[in-house]
């Protein structure tokens, strides 16, 4: 399922609309004097590949039509497409540096998404076979090194007649990048932001990835940008960007809180922990949101407030007080 957006006469948006695992990341579509621009390219086959042939047949133009591919990061529902493209074209792709090496090296990816040491403290997910998920969700995702071209932080991109801003913004990915045209006020948000369905399963985060800190850098960064359209990889994102913006901000101080709330009736494990942050179809789906709770616990026994005694957790004397105030999960 999915929907065309005309965004103006020279830029679409393929926005996918199933709601469960594997989702695809939205598409963002601009034509120039030389044919058709992705930013992202979703993943490869399936349902992903039909649709772009489908949506790209309708705006005039066939696949070989693609000429440059830019990706916001290097998760494999993202880059996926790259090679579904590559065979009808040969467009030059572009990806930010920082997500390079996982976009090309099976085991960096594995270890972007879900690191051994979030094993270690999860032991349901000793043997689980991540890559194997990808293969069978994404299709053949694996890109050439060779044949990528680093987007870095600062540039100002010409995509078609849009000059698109670069900002680098860690957190979920080491090396997740926003595209901002702001004469036009459009952000292009990758998986920043919590959206609407299948976009509500975010914020997802890793240390690995950056983790909670970087995170919230990220989103007060996004924060200070003028922008009146926003397009994120996963769902849509509607009304003003700040209460979105404060709205992802939200569920990471929300979850934070909840983990200092839980800890404060006694230790518990990763494990004990994800049962509380997250619905029991979540984790069936997508084991890895052990990664996020990881990510809240090495920043809390960071901070002195959380101490780890093998696989429990405990909170330290009178650190039970939250650090920041946020709004609570929906």
């Amino acid at each position: 399922m999915y929907r065309l957006e005309t965004i103006a006469e020279d830029s679409f948006f393929i926005q996918f609309t199933n709601v469960a695992w594997p989702a695809s990341a939205n598409i963002l579509v601009i034509v120039d004097d030389d044919g058709l621009n992705l930013v992202d390219a979703g993943l490869n086959g399936g349902e992903t590949a039909i649709v772009l042939e489908k949506c790209v047949a309708e705006l005039g133009f066939g696949l070989a039509d693609i000429h440059s591919i830019y990706l916001t990061h290097g998760h494999t529902d993202h880059v996926g497409g790259v090679n579904f493209v590559k065979r009808f074209a040969a467009p030059r792709v572009f990806i930010p540096p920082g997500s390079m090496a996982e976009a090309c090296d099976p085991k960096v990816q594995e270890n972007a998404v879900l690191p051994d040491f979030v094993r270690t403290i999860a032991p349901r997910l000793e043997h689980y076979d991540i890559l194997d998920n990808f293969r069978r969700s994404c299709g053949d995702w694996v890109l050439d090194g060779e044949e990528l071209e680093p987007l870095e932080e600062g540039l100002e991109v010409a995509i078609g007649r849009y000059r698109f801003c670069l900002y680098h913004t860690p957190g979920h990915d080491a090396g997740l990048t926003v595209f901002h045209e702001p004469d036009r006020r459009i952000l292009v948000t990758g998986d920043l932001l919590r959206a609407s369905p299948p976009g509500n399963s975010l914020p997802w985060y890793s240390s690995s990835g950056g983790g909670v800190v970087p995170y919230l850098e990220s989103l007060e960064r996004v924060a200070k940008l003028e922008v009146e359209r926003a397009f994120p990889a996963h769902g849509a994102l509607n009304g003003d960007f700040a209460v979105q913006v404060e709205k992802t901000r939200g569920f990471l101080v929300r979850r934070e809180e909840r983990i200092l709330e839980e800890l404060s009736q006694g230790p518990r494990t990763c494990e004990q922990l994800d049962v509380l942050l997250y619905s029991p179809m979540a984790l069936e789906v997508c084991p890895w949101y052990s990664s996020t709770t990881e990510a809240h616990l090495a920043r809390l026994v960071e901070q002195g407030r959380v101490a780890r005694e093998e696989l429990e957790y405990r909170l330290e004397n009178g650190a039970s007080r939250p650090l920041q105030q946020g709004a609570a999960d929906d």
